[in-house]
């Protein structure tokens, strides 16, 4: 609906404009910002897959979802493999 995409687009927003206030005005420093910036990353990953990709929704077998968590293993073990 798009009651659903206009709240993942809120989210999305804050959540980016938050990453950038966070590392334009230094409030963390280091690792810190580097977790909260990857946490709010992975949020924004999280709303994305479920607002806009509908990834886990679908009333038929959930192939969708199979095929996204089985290309999800093979990028994180490509990119931790080099």
């Amino acid at each position: 609906t798009i009651r659903n995409y206009v709240l993942g687009f809120s989210l999305c927003l804050i959540l980016t404009l938050a990453s950038f206030f966070i590392v334009v005005n230094e409030i963390f420093s280091g690792m810190q910002a580097f977790i909260v910036v990857s946490t709010f990353a992975l949020l924004q990953f999280l709303v994305q897959l479920l607002l806009f990709l509908h990834v886990g929704q679908e009333k038929k077998p959930k192939f969708n979802l199979g095929i996204f968590l089985y290309t999800a293993l093979t990028v994180i073990v490509i990119v931790i493999g080099t």
